[in-house]
């Protein structure tokens, strides 16, 4: 898995351990099993976008808190040439199924190595 994976896993388990939460206590509450999100944290697995949201919510934490590192390393490339233009983009992917949320971000991981 890619390096954003591993860095995404670390600090998911970094900030649950922080707010006293087991596994299979986060996993309840995203609705989803313990061992899919321990694949999650040892980046054994991708999680949807709408997966990402669960956790962060569940966390009490901001998306970018989560993708501080990704964020960091790309703040110039995602800094908006007009107002509002990842709001359109984002209102798409929320609507997508699981399945092509992750096909998107595999493109994204995919095109930053380019």
């Amino acid at each position: 898995m890619g390096n954003n994976y591993i860095e995404l896993g670390k600090r998911i388990r970094a900030i649950r351990k922080s707010k006293k939460l087991t596994l299979e206590q986060l996993s309840e509450m995203i609705g989803k099993t313990g061992q899919y999100l321990g694949n999650i944290e040892r980046a054994e697995g991708i999680p949807s976008l709408n997966t990402v949201i669960s956790i962060a919510n569940a966390l009490g934490v901001s998306m970018d808190m989560l993708l501080q590192e990704y964020l960091h390393e790309h703040s110039a490339e995602l800094k908006p040439t007009k107002p509002n233009i990842y709001s359109p983009l984002l209102s798409k992917l929320k609507e997508m199924p699981p399945a092509k949320q992750r096909a998107i971000f595999q493109f994204i991981c995919k095109m930053e190595k380019e």
